[in-house]
């Protein structure tokens, strides 16, 4: 009898006689292993042989015949203990796996903790602790034999185990005593659809929209194909095509979930990402269908499940340097917070107020003590959660639950606290500790009817139990979220491809007709997409504005001036549709950033020149605007090939000849007919130029030179602001928030008031 031990193996391979595989087992099964105790043991793997396949596992012992080439047997449960061997004979052959263990089994999925893993060991003195980290794999049917191997964590380097997941499993082995298995499938920043089952039906609307990313990489490819065969038979070439495809739903659970469903395991711990910004309306009922999915895939109606919540997504600041406003992250937040009190056998951890590049261990810490309380059953201190709030005579009391809980702060005023009228107006407001309750001071005039705290994409929770846990966010109110009114308006139609955008309509106290702004994303003009300006849409909606975030045709579909072309008809369809939806056709802006704010800088320039209108529809009404946002925009290509200190500006220099589909050495007149700056005339609208000094893709001398030829065209004179804040990206979401003030001034003083005649 031969007998084979496995070494460092993607799977394992037990080898007939003449060398051939003969089995073979998934990676979830090798030396240094952790089983669940307490739970019937799975061993399963395929086989090309007929011969029965015995497993044996501390004296017990089961067998199976292979059954198309697959087979499985189960041994009883198993209380906590080890090592062990566990011994796989098929035939006259054996394969041995050593210092086998039973324990708690943990499965860790969803986002990444950290940037970097823990690279030491853990303390030898703990009970031991491996660790197996699932490879990323997405897959379109489910798969069943996946690669991987089990290390152990405190006997060596810890092989890559993220630090939460090190600093959890070190704290139930001190606390229960028993081996801990943690299995990693976090494969980072995706969509949470991509985790869900195949066939679930709360995915039909997510599919349809993963069916038109789809339908467009696809046509986006097949046109490069096609000019890269022409550029070809003209004896030239086109860069690569860089693409690439989404990822679709369902395709992590296929890869990474579904070979897993067999292994036995404690609970889960799902880490939130920030994939899903764009989509929090949607979030909790995905995220309570992938604990539904799971559970059922286990046969575990009460699996446990401990919901890590989103951390801190940005530097925090001062709560008087910045309005209170709605947060993309903090609705994501809400979703889990919700899941968590809805769903049984469901934990939550708050972890906003951590950094995620230096906390993830104190994120650890916390997941252990709600596991301890959840599936151990170990008293903990009581964690107070929001209860009611009452309007005083002196600002507002809020209560929290249990009473018996104490709050405390490590400031005398507890900041974090946002207080809103019926008009849905926000703002900060400061309170004092008061036993289980805090007692808020709010703004003078301020007739609150709603409640936030912790509302921000970096919270401040200065709210705590006596044991430092923070108080987790929440909200009473029930305003507009970040959704558009309509999220798939086809404002135009080219070559039978529908050119869509978002739609945000604004607040109904805000009366009708509405100006509108429409908004075109960055992205070097081959990438990006009108999620970009989420934010700034329901800003803009807010102060009473139409917003319209538009989907234009990029570089690799279409060369230049197809974006353009899209753009202007967006302003053409604002028009059209100005009765439908109540815009006002004399008032209407546009707002772009980097290849957006070049190209809201030739529709502010060029309405009307023949060639650069395109025929995607609505051609009986102007492209015309009456008011221009650029910010951190490119205006003149001829700069950079031939002003040798502009060399170093790579991006543009690589970007701009993808969007022209030639070099500038053979068509240096139509790099003059896609630069706003060579169609600026005296009747160019008004402008308002920003751009922060550290850019490292544009130069902020691009701005100035830009507004200083609308001034010398006798253009109205335009608003050029500079800031030494951000770098090139500084335009997406709230890192804007210091220039706002500018932006709506801007847009109050040109489109509230009465055109000019």
């Amino acid at each position: 009898m031969r007998c084979i031990r496995p070494f460092s193996l993607a799977l394992l391979w037990l080898l007939s006689a003449g060398g051939q595989a003969a089995m073979r087992m998934p990676g979830v099964f090798s030396d240094d292993m952790v089983l669940q105790r307490g739970h019937p043991i799975t061993v399963w793997g395929e086989s090309d042989r007929a011969e029965p396949v015995t497993v044996t596992l501390n004296g017990r012992d089961a067998s199976a015949r292979p059954t198309a080439g697959h087979w499985e047997v189960v041994l009883p449960a198993s209380s906590a203990g080890g090592p062990y061997q566990l011994t796989v004979r098929s035939g006259k052959d054996t394969l041995t796996l050593s210092r086998v263990r039973v324990g708690d089994v943990w499965l860790f999925a969803g986002g990444l903790p950290a940037k970097s893993p823990v690279s030491g060991s853990l303390p030898p003195e703990v009970v031991p602790i491996s660790y197996l980290s699932i490879p990323r794999r997405e897959s379109a049917t489910p798969v069943h034999l996946i690669p991987g191997e089990w290390r152990p964590a405190n006997a060596g380097p810890a092989a890559g185990m993220p630090p939460d997941a090190a600093s959890f499993a070190r704290g139930l082995s001190e606390t229960e005593a028993v081996p801990i298995g943690i299995i990693d499938a976090a494969p980072g920043n995706y969509r949470i659809d991509a985790w869900l089952s195949p066939g679930t039906p709360v995915s039909e609307t997510v599919e349809r929209m993963h069916a038109y990313y789809r339908a467009r990489h696809r046509k986006a490819r097949a046109d490069h194909q096609r000019a890269a065969e022409k550029a070809a038979g003209q004896g030239k070439s086109l860069p690569k095509f860089r693409g690439r495809p989404p990822t679709a739903p369902h395709v992590l659970y296929n890869g990474m979930i579904s070979p897993l469903t067999r292994v036995a395991v404690c609970g889960v711990v799902w880490r939130q990402t920030s994939a899903d910004r764009f989509h929090a309306a949607y979030h909790q009922r995905l995220l309570s269908q992938v604990v539904a999915d799971w559970r059922e895939a286990w046969e575990m109606p009460e699996l446990p499940f401990l919901l890590v919540q989103l951390g801190a997504m940005g530097k925090t600041r001062p709560a008087s340097a910045r309005p209170p406003t709605q947060s993309q992250y903090a609705e994501l937040r809400e979703a889990a917070r919700a899941a968590a009190q809805e769903l049984p056998a469901t934990g939550l951890v708050v972890m906003a107020d951590l950094d995620l590049s230096s906390d993830a261990e104190r994120v650890g810490e916390r997941l252990a003590a709600v596991a301890s309380e959840l599936v151990y059953g170990r008293s903990t201190i009581p964690r107070p959660v929001f209860d009611s709030f009452t309007v005083t005579r002196d600002g507002v009391n809020v209560t929290f639950t249990p009473t018996t809980a104490q709050l405390e702060s490590p400031e005398q005023l507890v900041a974090g606290f946002v207080v809103a009228n019926r008009y849905r107006s926000l703002a900060w407001a400061q309170g004092t500790v008061r036993g289980s309750a805090v007692a808020l001071v709010c703004p003078k005039g301020m007739a609150t009817t709603a409640l936030r705290y912790g509302w921000s994409d970096v919270p401040q929770l200065g709210l705590t139990n006596e044991h430092g846990l923070p108080v987790p966010p929440f909200r009473t109110d029930e305003f507009p979220t970040l959704m558009p009114w309509d999220r798939n308006v086809v404002y135009g139609t080219v070559d039978d491809h529908d050119l869509t955008a978002m739609l945000f309509l604004p607040w109904k106290r805000h009366p009708r007709p509405w100006p509108t702004v429409v908004l075109i994303h960055g992205g070097g003009w081959r990438s990006g997409n009108p999620y970009c300006f989420t934010w700034h849409a329901h800003r803009l909606a807010k102060q009473g504005f139409a917003a319209l975030t538009i989907r234009y045709r990029l570089s690799q579909e279409a060369p230049f001036p197809a974006c353009l072309e899209d753009a202007k008809c967006a302003v053409r369809w604002v028009r059209a549709k100005a009765r439908t939806y109540g815009f006002d056709p004399t008032r209407v802006a546009v707002l772009g950033q980097s290849a957006g704010a070049h190209l809201a800088a030739l529709v502010a320039t060029t309405a009307g020149k023949p060639g650069l209108e395109g025929n995607g529809g609505h051609q009986a009404f102007s492209s015309a605007v009456q008011a221009a946002i650029l910010i951190n925009g490119v205006y003149d290509f001829r700069h950079f090939w031939e002003d040798d200190s502009l060399r170093k500006f790579r991006t543009i220099r690589m970007c701009v000849p993808e969007l022209i589909g030639k070099p500038f050495a053979e068509a240096g007149h139509l790099y003059d007919r896609a630069s706003p700056l060579r169609h600026v005339s005296g009747g160019a609208p008004p402008c308002l130029l920003l751009h922060s000094r550290p850019d490292d893709v544009v130069p902020f001398t691009e701005s100035v030179t830009f507004s200083d030829t609308l001034k010398q065209a006798g253009a109205q004179p335009p608003r050029l602001v500079l800031s030494d804040d951000g770098r090139h990206g500084w335009a997406m979401g709230s890192h804007l928030e210091p220039c706002y003030d500018e932006i709506e001034s801007f847009l109050l003083d040109r489109l509230t008031s009465p055109p000019e005649e």
